[in-house]
């Protein structure tokens, strides 16, 4: 059986799929970059923000289709 028919026979019990608060992610997220970039001994892992995430999505989005319309369409939060 492979993941994704594992993943599509797990029961939807929680209506959420990340259920917490944003304050939760947030500090998770940092504590756990802090800890990599100890072990890699690489402090610059340390500037990698939620919102350095959305910028590398779109550059990677807009050089598969060559589309600012396409690339503007997949980052809108209010369309999802």
């Amino acid at each position: 059986m492979t993941a994704r028919a594992m993943l599509d026979n797990t029961p939807k019990t929680q209506p959420e799929t990340f259920k917490g608060s944003l304050r939760h992610f947030v500090r998770s997220y940092r504590r756990q970059r802090k800890r990599i970039a100890l072990k890699l001994a690489n402090d610059r892992l340390n500037k990698i923000t939620f919102h350095t995430f959305r910028h590398w999505k779109a550059t990677i989005e807009y050089a598969k289709t060559k589309s600012l319309l396409h690339v503007k369409k997949s980052s809108d939060t209010k369309a999802s």
